[in-house]
């Protein structure tokens, strides 16, 4: 599936699920502090964020290094632009923040 979509698309739905994941790994530190003080129950919110959280972090596990960083700082960190002159090329970087993406995308089944 992952060459049916186009390079935006399959960026889109990083973002997308970069969102998600925030928003559920934040629920869930509210949620466990919680629990800690009122002793709750483990709800199906609370259950479908954990695996929002487990399959996000999964897939990044399973890039190697380099696909890692890229996905983690141009997404999750969101750093500030330019951060990878430092370390490549403009032209190598974009050639491999595509294949980053591509691989994030295959590891996530989507």
């Amino acid at each position: 599936m992952n060459k049916l979509l186009k390079n935006r698309e399959q960026e889109g739905i990083i973002r997308y699920l970069t969102q998600c994941y925030r928003k559920s790994s934040q629920r869930l530190k509210l949620h466990r502090h919680l629990m800690k003080e009122r002793k709750l129950e483990a709800s199906e919110e609370q259950q479908c964020d954990e695996l929002t959280v487990a399959l996000y972090e999964s897939a990044l596990e399973a890039l190697p290094e380099m696909y890692r960083e890229i996905i983690v700082r141009e997404f999750l960190d969101e750093s500030a632009d330019g951060w990878f002159y430092n370390y490549y090329t403009k032209s190598t970087f974009y050639r491999l923040r595509q294949r980053a993406i591509h691989e994030f995308i295959d590891c996530l089944n989507v």
